[in-house]
């Protein structure tokens, strides 16, 4: 998704009433976003919905298939988290760089 993308997304949000943006204070460049109480009503309904929906796929495995995707799902959760965390710190690394110039 191009950033003018997720730029118009985010726009349209906040014409509804689900997103409040304001500039960071110590970095201009970048935006904070925050779920409004009606994006955070929004998002708890469409939540439960995706549980629902999981739920009644999930009821269609039998016990070995669930165990199994038990243990992939926990094996993803700790690569995603340690990727996650590594792409935190090379742009933090980047913030740091850019703001020493």
């Amino acid at each position: 998704m191009s950033i003018q993308s997720i730029n118009n997304t985010i726009q349209r949000m906040g014409k509804m009433g689900y997103v409040k943006r304001s500039k960071d204070e110590q970095d201009k460049r970048f935006s904070n976003l925050r779920l409004t109480k009606k994006g955070k009503k929004k998002f708890e309904s469409f939540r439960s919905d995706q549980i629902k929906a999981m739920d009644s796929i999930l009821d269609m495995l039998e016990a070995s298939g669930k165990k199994l995707l038990d243990a992939v799902s926990e094996t993803l959760a700790v690569i995603l988290g340690k990727a996650s965390r590594s792409l935190m710190e090379i742009n933090h690394n980047k913030i740091k760089k850019s703001k020493s110039r």
